[in-house]
């Protein structure tokens, strides 16, 4: 089962909870321990960004300050 498939399921028993009659202390509970799980894989799903190598980028004409940009480094350190 994908992780989009757990939240899913997640997401339709926390909706699907108040409908059931649990006490209103048990419903908050379940409601709460569905959303942290929920907030839990959705943090694991998140893309992880990779920094940005400009030697494997396609040739463009560029001015100096793009390529630091890109990079992330110090224009004055390569001048």
């Amino acid at each position: 089962m994908s992780k989009r498939q757990i939240i899913m399921l997640i997401s339709v028993t926390v909706a699907i909870i108040q409908f059931l009659g649990f006490p209103s202390a048990w419903g908050r509970l379940f409601t709460f321990v569905g959303g942290m799980l929920i907030l839990a894989i959705a943090y694991r799903m998140a893309p992880r960004i990779k920094p940005i190598d400009a030697g494997s980028m396609p040739y463009m004409e560029h001015k100096r300050e793009d390529v630091a940009a890109i990079t992330n480094t110090n224009t004055e350190q390569t001048q």
